[in-house]
């Protein structure tokens, strides 16, 4: 494998893995390993918040390369596949790999779509919201989930995913919650974006700083951060629009 070959190769299995959600102490283990694996005698890695290099030293020169970290979109499956390659590489072709996982479908299915609408209508029946509430919660995260399958797939910035997934979520479960007579209506509003809390983020936060990536760890906490206002911002306009207006079916 060429030098640039062997760089890329590396990128890639950085650039997935923090794109998937691994923290960043994981994401350097599995590239050096990789990079063993591959051949390659001697080699720094450097993981970014938003970025992954690489240098390879042969003999008295080195190749540096960078590439580029996209929005977080959690796949844990992908990412565990991922990490067990680079793990051990021997026998297995690259390309074909990278094809494979970059062919696989998104975790956007009706399956996960129906059981994290499933869970979310739980904890609101957990919260008081009832059977009838249960199903408002399920209805409302079921619709504002679809939605931010398709805007993810167009690649709209998470935070604005947020706000409207938000916004739709809360201003449903209340129209369905109300008109079927419903208790613990504002319960079912919380209980219905709760899908869309950062929780990959804000546990890889803890351990990339316990794991002394304390700049990593910082960026994503801040992310997370953004990513709950977004949650609060479009929460708050169904609110305001919920009592500036009357809904009707």
């Amino acid at each position: 494998m060429e030098a640039f070959d062997q760089l890329d190769s590396i990128l890639w299995i950085g650039k997935k893995l923090m794109e998937y959600g691994a923290d960043s102490a994981n994401v350097e283990e599995a590239m050096y390993a990789y990079a063993n694996g591959i051949g390659v005698e001697q080699m720094d890695a450097l993981v970014l918040p938003r970025s992954v290099l690489v240098t390879i030293y042969l003999g008295d020169e080195y190749k540096t390369k960078m590439k580029h970290v996209g929005d977080l979109v959690p796949n844990l499956g992908k990412a565990s596949r991922i990490y067990k390659y680079a793990k051990n590489p021997d026998g297995k072709n690259f390309d074909e790999f990278k094809t494979e996982i970059d062919g696989t479908r998104t975790p956007y299915t009706k399956t996960a779509q129906f059981a994290v609408s499933l869970a979310c209508a739980a904890f609101g029946v957990i919260l008081g919201t009832g059977f009838v509430g249960g199903i408002a919660i399920f209805v409302a995260s079921f619709v504002a989930f679809f939605i931010k399958s398709k805007l993810i797939h167009i690649e709209v910035s998470l935070i604005f995913v947020n706000i409207i997934c938000a916004f739709v979520a809360t201003l449903l479960s209340y129209q369905l919650a109300t008109r079927f007579g419903s208790v613990g209506v504002a319960e079912a509003q919380a209980a219905s974006t709760f899908f869309l809390i950062p929780g990959v983020q804000l546990i890889n936060t803890f351990r990339d700083m316990l794991k002394g990536h304390y700049l990593n760890g910082a960026a994503r906490g801040l992310r997370a951060m953004f990513l709950a206002f977004g949650i609060v911002f479009g929460t708050t306009l169904a609110l305001l629009a919920q009592k500036g207006f009357i809904w009707n079916f």
